[in-house]
């Protein structure tokens, strides 16, 4: 692998398997970070093209309102529908993803400019929506279906069902894993974890120029 002056990750890991918990980690660590989801949520809440397109959109196809008083998105109301209708589903990640992309490429080239040793960007759906095309590493957080599936539903208010139709939508654990360059496993205690994801960080240092 080459070396580089500024690595930029991107990290992904199936639907409840810690990458929240690895952000906190990397702001003890001092790692800057960017969340895909949290940029897209942003969008949802003020981009008025994209929630006049989804209001549209919701109207037309599902005959259902999913605008709040206070003119924002009803996000989980979006997200219900999504997860059990592949057409929406669709609709929503090519509206939403070349703008969150947009918004990873100017983070990416201020960690360059700033001379960031490295920078991690958090995308749930990181090899789905070809983002690891924009970042120089890849690494996934490894835990089974069913240890995220209990996490969730402890730390959630989501049914099984619920969340088996969020698991459907995203690549396989197995493929998941073989795609990316770094495993950092997850399927243990909050400590192990951090362990894990501490040795990855060392592992990238090692890398990069000093």
């Amino acid at each position: 692998m080459n070396d580089y002056s500024t690595i930029i990750v991107g990290l992904t890991g199936g639907v409840g398997s810690g990458k929240s918990t690895a952000e906190l980690f990397c702001k003890k660590l001092g790692v800057n970070t960017a969340d895909a989801d949290k940029i897209a949520h942003d969008i949802l809440d003020n981009n008025c093209d994209v929630i006049s397109n989804i209001s549209d959109f919701f109207v037309k196809h599902h005959n259902t309102n999913v605008l709040q008083k206070n003119g924002k998105l009803n996000r989980q109301k979006i997200a219900n529908f999504a997860f059990q209708n592949l057409q929406t589903l669709s609709f929503l990640e090519n509206l939403i993803h070349p703008i969150v992309k947009q918004h990873a490429l100017k983070w990416i080239d201020y960690q360059r400019k700033t001379n960031e040793k490295i920078a991690i960007l958090i995308v749930p759906l990181l090899f789905e929506s070809e983002f690891d095309k924009i970042v120089d590493v890849t690494a996934a957080i490894a835990a089974d279906p069913l240890v995220r599936k209990n996490r969730l539903l402890k730390s959630k208010n989501w049914s099984v069902e619920h969340i088996e139709h969020r698991m459907k939508n995203q690549l396989s654990e197995t493929e998941r894993n073989n795609r990316a360059d770094f495993i950092i496993d997850n399927n243990g205690s909050i400590e192990s974890f951090e362990q894990n994801f501490n040795a990855f960080i060392k592992k990238l240092e090692n890398l990069t120029n000093n």
